[in-house]
């Protein structure tokens, strides 16, 4: 697997899959919020309809419809912010990686994760990590 680091709005993503995560108890904010507004509201009403609830590993699937270029969008569960780690992180990526896969997706985009906690930079080494994990 090939992983790049790149910068970006997640809405101009053309890949089969755009992976964003969300927290159990919080709303959607930052990346989450711009990529819900570029939906139409569809990743809140996702949330408002219990649907999906951000508990830790659970995975959502979204199809744009041509909204925005990604074919499918997924909605990984954080858990409870308070309770982050990351290992919580690498397990979230495979998990979401492992979906991707089962939708046959060869293309994937992720949000970065970063909390007050955990830096950026070792969110995204979670991720990556939990990305190579979730291919075997």
């Amino acid at each position: 697997m090939k992983i790049l680091i790149e910068t970006g709005r997640l809405a101009d993503q053309a890949v089969d899959a755009l992976v964003i995560y969300g927290f159990a108890d919080s709303e959607l904010s930052g990346a989450a919020q711009v990529l819900d507004e570029a939906l139409g509201g569809a990743l809140k009403d996702l949330m408002d309809s219990g649907d999906f609830s951000g508990k830790a590993g659970q995975v959502a699937v979204l199809y744009p419809r041509g909204v925005i270029p990604t074919r499918r969008v997924l909605a990984v569960g954080l858990g409870p912010t308070d309770q982050l780690t990351v290992d919580i992180i690498r397990q979230v990526a495979a998990q979401a990686v492992q979906k991707a896969s089962e939708l046959k997706a060869r293309t994937m985009a992720s949000a970065l994760i970063g909390t007050d906690g955990i830096p950026a930079a070792e969110g995204a080494e979670a991720v990556a990590e939990g990305a190579l994990l979730g291919l075997y």
